[in-house]
């Protein structure tokens, strides 16, 4: 489940799944590639704007932002799964597979999609919904997926692992599942108490 918005003392924000739902089926579909892209890949917008279709590997499954568009300076490949696959498969097919991976509704490469995100965040009414939140969530769902610090911090791109831990944090209710566990530990303490 989401939590409330971050500022420097309260508890950061994730897109929940029933966001991330309403947001995928929202009618502006040029922007569909873009959230799955950011969501499983954990790409900056700018890292975004410069892929072009010689940077995603449909037979590797994966998907490279080049050294001279990557924040910190250093070429980045990440996996791709079943389903960003899938999505991207479909938007090559659709525009023969040359030239940006995103383009806008008039078919040209986004300079900003600010303003469409906006417009279907409030749309499909995600409070507190920017694009970063994407990037924060790619890198949170891996650490409750138990997927280990240096290699989150190698898929999102950062050179410092202080970065990596300011972006994993954990959901209400992944905290809640873990906690659960431990019950198995006092139903043994239990019994043997008795």
């Amino acid at each position: 489940m989401a939590v409330p918005v971050t500022s420097n003392n309260e508890r950061p924000r994730l897109l929940g799944p029933a966001e991330e739902g309403r947001l995928l089926a929202q009618r502006e579909a040029r922007l569909k590639p873009l959230v799955m892209t950011a969501l499983n890949t954990g790409f900056r917008p700018s890292e975004l704007f410069s892929l072009t279709w010689k940077d995603v590997d449909l037979q590797r499954w994966s998907i490279t932002v080049r050294a001279a568009y990557a924040k910190n300076g250093e070429s980045r490949s990440v996996p791709m799964h079943d389903i960003l696959t899938t999505t991207l498969e479909e938007v090559r097919i659709s525009s023969m597979g040359r030239g940006p991976v995103c383009l806008n509704r008039q078919g040209t490469p986004y300079k900003s999609f600010r303003t469409a995100f906006e417009r279907a965040v409030l749309k499909v009414a995600i409070p507190d919904c920017t694009f970063h939140l994407l990037r924060h969530t790619f890198a949170s769902r891996l650490g409750m997926a138990g997927v280990d610090l240096p290699t989150v911090k190698e898929l999102i791109g950062y050179k410092d692992i202080k970065m990596t831990l300011r972006y994993t944090h954990l959901s209400g209710d992944h905290k809640h599942a873990a906690v659960s566990k431990l019950e198995q530990f006092g139903t043994k303490s239990h019994q043997c108490s008795q």
